[in-house]
């Protein structure tokens, strides 16, 4: 008796679920947005962006990195964040990287798309700060997060990430500008 109960429950759970993703439903997985990551952003004199690559069937229905990339970079601008040339950033290597990576997966089952969208700041310090080369080794580590989770029906998966992304990069923005507020003779 026991299993027809669990059985008779998978029939409206799995409605349920599935309403809740053709809604439109997102979840937070990843939020590493606090006091002391706000801190880690103070002073920095410029972010370059790094736009990891993207599925080939998404980029088949219109998700291009490229376009991600530009249309970060532009919001940083926007609100007075310096984004580094590419001549720049290979003359100072050490510029804080925001890594965009948007993690796509097409449903063989239905025309959905789940994706998982992470936006991570990464600041390059020396391994070994006595060493008098110039070219110092440099590792990466991950001074500010924020990501989400959902599922989108195939045909608005583009419109849907460019949201999303807007809405990951605002929560960076809003982090960054906390960290560094204006002077009023600024």
């Amino acid at each position: 008796m026991g299993s027809n109960i669990r059985i008779a429950a998978i029939g409206p759970l799995s409605i349920f679920v599935l309403v809740l993703v053709l809604a439109g439903w997102t979840s937070e997985v990843l939020a590493l947005d606090d006091e002391t990551t706000r801190f880690s952003l103070t002073g920095l004199r410029g972010i370059a962006v790094v736009v990891k690559d993207i599925n080939p069937d998404a980029e088949r229905d219109g998700l291009k990195r490229d376009q991600i990339k530009t249309d970060v970079e532009l919001r940083l601008r926007e609100t007075g964040i310096k984004v580094p040339t590419e001549s720049e950033r290979l003359a100072i290597p050490d510029f804080p990287l925001l890594t965009i990576n948007v993690d796509v997966e097409k449903s063989k089952d239905l025309e959905l798309y789940n994706y998982n969208i992470e936006v991570e700041l990464y600041k390059q310090v020396i391994s070994n700060p006595h060493d008098e080369t110039r070219f110092a080794e440099y590792d990466q580590i991950k001074t500010w997060s924020s990501g989400l989770t959902t599922s989108i029906p195939s045909n608005g998966l583009k419109s849907s990430v460019q949201k999303d992304v807007v809405y990951l990069v605002d929560k960076f923005i809003s982090a960054y500008l906390a960290a560094n507020p204006k002077n009023k003779t600024d």
